[in-house]
């Protein structure tokens, strides 16, 4: 009976451990503010940017002149900065995603 005792204290001793752990490791993430984003003058690119260093992506509209007439496209996951470029389509809106 003792060493089931001793095996439950370890258990959770190692539980309480890991959820401490758990709960410093995620209390530090990174976050983004005062984002901007744009569209160039050819209507060619989107840009977006922020200050801080958390992820964050920029999202367009992509307008086509053939079904289905408008897409979005994405730019990819960045730390304070994120870009599109199309070559088929105008794009016609743009803005940031912060998750």
């Amino acid at each position: 009976m003792k060493t089931v005792k001793r095996v439950g204290a370890v258990l959770g001793t190692t539980v309480l451990t890991a959820t401490t752990l758990l709960g410093v490791s995620t209390s530090a993430q990174a976050s983004s503010w005062n984002c901007c984003s744009e569209v160039t003058a050819d209507r060619q690119s989107a840009y977006a940017f922020c200050d801080g260093d958390g992820p964050m992506r920029v999202a367009a509209y992509c307008d086509l002149d053939r079904y289905p007439y408008r897409t979005t496209v994405y730019g990819s996951w960045g730390g304070n900065g994120s870009s599109v470029h199309v070559s088929s389509c105008y794009i016609s809106k743009a803005w940031y995603e912060v998750p």
